[in-house]
């Protein structure tokens, strides 16, 4: 409990530090699709089904990205053809992130809550969402990878770079063959404010309303940003 003082000394400090750095633009070719407020008035209430998410789905990699992360989870079933609707779009995308978090219950066993299995093909992969805030209720880091039932998963930024083909190494220990990513706090270098990284609305890539141009080899992000969803 000492400590508390000292680092609420030094997220003051952070912040100051970003303040006077100023935004960047970006170099990382980032694309949010995003779940808005506009989209659940044109689309649908939340949650979607999951067939809305395979059309979504089908409609980006149309458009030739490098890879898609899906930022929110897909650990329940829903009726037997959506969920193979929805698995069909991610075997046919390509590379795939898909979200995983670890359930942190009182006095129970911790355990990662995984997609169903029928989204677990040889395409996806798995990145954690876990936001980590300070006292102050900001997220200024990310924890590079998180472990639980002996399974180490990276942070699902840490595996969309991974899967765009950058290198990573200086956060990686290599056994043999084998790659893991450290478990290590990361620090959040803000480029800027919202619009930073584009922002597309789901409603207009389900729609069509788009330059699919933006979309080639990009990064896209899939989540929900209307208020009060979480």
């Amino acid at each position: 409990s000492w400590q508390t003082y000292f680092n609420q000394i030094n997220d003051v400090a952070y912040d100051f530090t970003m303040r006077l750095a100023g935004p960047i633009v970006p170099s990382s070719p980032t694309l949010i699709v995003a779940v808005d407020e506009e989209s659940l008035d044109r689309v649908e209430a939340w949650p979607w089904s999951r067939s809305v998410h395979a059309e979504l789905v089908d409609q980006i990699a149309s458009y030739g990205p490098r890879v898609i992360g899906i930022d929110f989870l897909l650990d329940d079933r829903t009726d037997e053809q959506s969920d193979q609707d929805l698995a069909d779009a991610f075997y046919e995308a390509g590379t795939v992130v898909l979200a995983t978090r670890i359930d942190e219950t009182p006095g129970e066993v911790t355990r990662w809550r995984k997609p169903v299995d029928v989204f677990t093909g040889q395409n996806i992969r798995l990145g954690h969402v876990h936001a980590d805030p300070d006292l102050d209720g900001i997220i200024r880091r990310i924890v590079s990878a998180k472990q639980s039932e002996g399974r180490v998963v990276s942070a699902l930024s840490v595996e969309l770079l991974r899967a765009a083909g950058a290198d990573l190494s200086e956060f990686e220990d290599r056994f043999g063959e084998s790659v893991r990513v450290r478990p290590e706090p990361l620090m959040i270098r803000f480029a800027g404010d919202r619009q930073t990284f584009q922002h597309v609305p789901a409603w207009k890539v389900l729609e069509g309303d788009v330059d699919p141009g933006t979309f080639r080899d990009s990064i896209v992000l899939v989540g929900v940003t209307a208020e009060g969803l979480g």
